[in-house]
């Protein structure tokens, strides 16, 4: 950037418009207001797949006594430790309060996560609209509608977990600047990373990412090993224990042309969301997840390239994109033969998102650059993004609501006799062991 250009960006950065600062911050909360409705409306008082077994273990537990091994005890091989904690409250603390505890525990770790990056964002960008603007963009990547359901539906919250901490680990990890103060957000980064995987098994690739992390800020080296060492011992522990982390690895064909271009497909797919979920073939939802994996891809690559503020903001980016770019990998193994159609579904948005602010903050550059030789082009194109955005939350938001409301009428049908394959599907496979959870929940005067 030239003199002239530079002395243009400082005039731009160093006032607020205050009509920019206002319907930033309207859109913003309406959004979020948008958010926060769509997830109380879609609340599921009753159990939903995989939370029969849940409950199933804290009948199991209460009789045995040994709450510690309750925590640690696997799901489906990973830990899930905020699940299990949840619903105990939800069980023998809050229920008969019907206080929805998991609702409050996702809300809270995605907005605090959301806040976090928020600020480093806020404080590291020049004083200005465009620091106003960038922050708004962050904040509505990350509480998009299509995570409602990993906050209404206790079955997909350890999603909203591990991406909620993942995210915190991968932005203080970077705040270094002060010998006191960057041991302490590095040690934040750390207890983040393991409260990570206390969501589940995809937590653990944030380790990787930290390390990463370390590899490249060369003058504190000593961060490494204490990377590593950390990253061994709590791999180790977590996996203790566990069998094959996917049922489908051993089947895999990784060398038949079809199975290769159904994983290509998941993997775009995964890196589209949200558009890309549900059914039905959607070849520019995948054209776009193509672009946003190679993008990100070569950004990480590419590393921060810009000196103070902007570069912290460019390698929270990269480490972020990294991440999302992982559990796209770890989704593509594991779950792209649980069904014929290499179909990604919507819950898995979280780890999306991050990659998708990534791409944000890690183009934050050459963004500012453009914003601040063409402020008034800029701010047409910003209020164009925002308005779409809030038109896409509100589709969001109804079309959680109507999910919403499919489940309940699914449960209500099971409770009344109906063991249909289609009610079957959306309540437990095993209408035995349902019935009788469901049954004791009832005798218990828990929600339901």
């Amino acid at each position: 950037m030239g003199a002239s250009q530079a002395t243009a960006a400082r005039i731009v950065d160093s006032k607020i418009n205050p009509s920019v600062l206002v319907l930033s911050s309207l859109c913003a909360i309406i959004y979020i207001a948008i958010f926060v409705f769509a997830a109380t409306r879609s609340v599921l008082a009753a159990p939903y797949g995989d939370p029969h077994d849940w409950d199933a273990l804290v009948f199991a537990t209460q009789k045995a006594g040994n709450w510690l091994g309750y925590l640690w005890t696997p799901h489906t091989n990973q830990r899930i430790v905020f699940a299990r904690i949840l619903t105990y409250l939800d069980m023998c603390v809050f229920g008969k309060e019907r206080v929805p505890a998991f609702l409050i525990g996702t809300l809270l770790s995605l907005f605090v996560s959301v806040a976090v990056l928020a600020g480093i964002v806020i404080r590291n960008l020049p004083k200005g609209d465009f620091a106003v603007l960038a922050c708004t963009f962050v904040v509505m990547t990350l509480i998009s509608a299509a995570a409602c359901e990993d906050c209404s539906f206790p079955v997909f919250s350890v999603y909203i977990f591990v991406s909620a901490f993942a995210a915190m680990a991968l932005s203080t990890v970077e705040l270094h600047d002060g010998e006191k103060s960057g041991a302490l957000f590095f040690l934040a980064a750390l207890v983040c990373g393991v409260l990570s995987g206390f969501g589940n098994a995809a937590g653990l690739g944030v380790w990787p990412v930290l390390i990463y992390a370390a590899v490249r800020n060369r003058h504190l080296q000593w961060r490494l090993a204490a990377t590593v060492a950390v990253a061994i011992v709590y791999i180790a522990v977590s996996m203790s224990g566990l069998g094959a982390p996917s049922r489908h690895l051993g089947e895999m064909n990784m060398v038949a042309p079809a199975h290769l271009a159904k994983m290509f497909v998941y993997f775009t797919g995964y890196c589209a969301l949200p558009w890309s979920g549900g059914s039905g073939a959607k070849i520019p939802a995948h054209l776009f997840g193509i672009a946003c994996a190679l993008g990100g891809g070569l950004l990480a690559l590419r590393g921060a390239r810009s000196p103070g503020g902007l570069g912290r903001i460019e390698r929270i980016g990269c480490n972020l994109i990294l991440f999302s770019l992982l559990t796209a990998v770890m989704a593509t193994f594991g779950r792209v033969d649980e069904l014929p159609q290499p179909i990604v579904p919507t819950r898995y948005f979280p780890f999306t998102s991050l990659l998708q602010a990534g791409l944000i903050l890690a183009l934050i550059a050459p963004v500012h650059q453009a914003w601040s030789r063409f402020p008034k082009l800029s701010q047409a194109v910003a209020a164009l993004a925002i308005c779409l955005l809030l038109a896409q939350q509100t589709a969001g938001a109804q079309r959680i609501m109507t999910a919403a409301q499919r489940v309940r009428a699914a449960s209500a049908a099971f409770d009344a006799g109906n063991r249909s394959a289609s009610v079957l599907a959306l309540v437990y496979p095993d209408p035995g062991r349902a019935s009788i959870i469901r049954v004791e929940l009832k005798r218990r005067s828990l929600p339901f």
